[in-house]
């Protein structure tokens, strides 16, 4: 079951990734990342996708923290 779990936030996780990345796969500035993920709690319906956006936000204050100190 936690498996399931598991793979069911990855798979969610990577689909969010994805739409972030954009079409082209060009990468993005990090304002721009931010702007989009700040942009999908604000106007997000479905709780999972803005749960996701906060996540992955906590993920770039996390990755910031480590490669600024």
């Amino acid at each position: 079951m936690n498996n399931q779990i598991g793979s069911l936030f990855s798979n969610r996780l990577s689909t969010a990734y994805n739409q972030l990345r954009g079409d082209l796969g060009v990468p993005q500035t990090a304002t721009d990342t931010i702007d989009k993920l700040v942009e999908k709690i604000q106007t997000s319906a479905a709780v999972e996708d803005r749960r996701t956006a906060v996540l992955g936000l906590k993920g770039l204050s996390r990755d910031w923290k480590e490669v600024s100190s």
